[in-house]
């Protein structure tokens, strides 16, 4: 996995760790369980009403800001140039003289 998978991997993740944090699941944030838990009934292990639309709002806000920091466009279509062999060379352009060579390197 590169980093530009790592990244992308990271992104799809945000939306889900969202999720668990409006329910109440906070597995992806184990010191903020651990205060939790510590300072609270282990059978009341919510954050303060006030808390929880600032951390979701912090995590829309992160996912937001990769956008300006990486390019997290479609990444996938130049994935002929990491791995030239099982790729579609009908996605090369034809005006691209790079799809010559790739033809040479897979005959």
């Amino acid at each position: 996995m590169d980093a530009s998978e790592r990244l992308q991997s990271f992104l799809a993740k945000l939306p889900l760790w969202k999720r668990r944090l409006e329910a109440n699941i906070y597995a992806n944030f184990p010191m903020l369980e651990e205060v939790l838990v510590k300072d609270r009934d282990k059978s009341d292990k919510a954050l303060p009403p006030s808390l929880k639309p600032e951390l979701c709002k912090y995590l829309d806000t992160l996912k937001n800001s990769f956008n300006g920091y990486f390019c997290t466009g479609n990444l996938k279509v130049e994935t002929w140039i990491r791995n030239p062999f099982p790729a579609n060379i009908d996605c090369i352009s034809d005006e691209d003289f790079a799809k010559d060579e790739l033809i040479d390197l897979r005959t």
